[in-house]
């Protein structure tokens, strides 16, 4: 049997964060070559239809890797009630990119979607951003599996056996 192909697509502007702490514990249930792409650091964040062409073609690159894979997993630190400018932006160039090939749509139809966000405060803040995965996942008829949401998120608190075995028993939803 193949092992699916899971591609984490994080808009988190640290490598270390807690956003990261979280994927990385995914990582661990969804296996070895289960690649991880720090959008932020690709210079993808912000507008960048009309600015940086270097982040613009890097969420390109990444548009294709998110079409290659079985299964995506959008990450995201919650800020004032949304994601990432990072996250967003390379949603919007995917959105765009399966608007205009219609064989990069075919291919994203039926693709687990499942997303990660960390905050602060209570999980309310990241309603929002849960639901705008959804409607993203319903219009390009993508098999959505729902959101992790860590409120009060800290690295101690991520490090934790409760966590962990919730974050595992996600990853083990991702990958079926």
């Amino acid at each position: 049997m193949d092992t699916m192909k899971v591609t984490i697509f994080n808009g988190g502007p640290r490598k270390n964060g807690r956003t990261a702490a979280v994927t990385s514990s995914l990582k661990e249930i969804t296996g070895p070559g289960t690649d991880e792409h720090f959008l932020y650091h690709m210079g993808i964040k912000g507008c960048i239809t009309c600015g940086s062409k270097s982040g613009l073609e890097a969420a390109r690159e990444m548009v294709r890797e998110f079409v290659a894979c079985d299964a995506a997993v959008l990450a995201s630190p919650i800020y004032m009630w949304h994601m990432s400018d990072s996250l967003k932006s390379f949603i919007e160039v995917l959105m765009a990119v399966c608007k205009d090939d219609d064989e990069a749509a075919e291919k994203v139809k039926g693709k687990r979607l499942a997303a990660v966000f960390t905050t602060d405060v209570d999980e309310n803040v990241a309603a929002d951003a849960v639901d705008a995965l959804g409607m993203l996942s319903g219009h390009l008829k993508m098999n959505y599996l729902g959101a992790f949401v860590l409120p009060f998120a800290d690295l101690e608190k991520i490090a934790g056996t409760d966590c962990q075995n919730d974050i595992h028993e996600f990853a083990r939803k991702i990958i079926g």
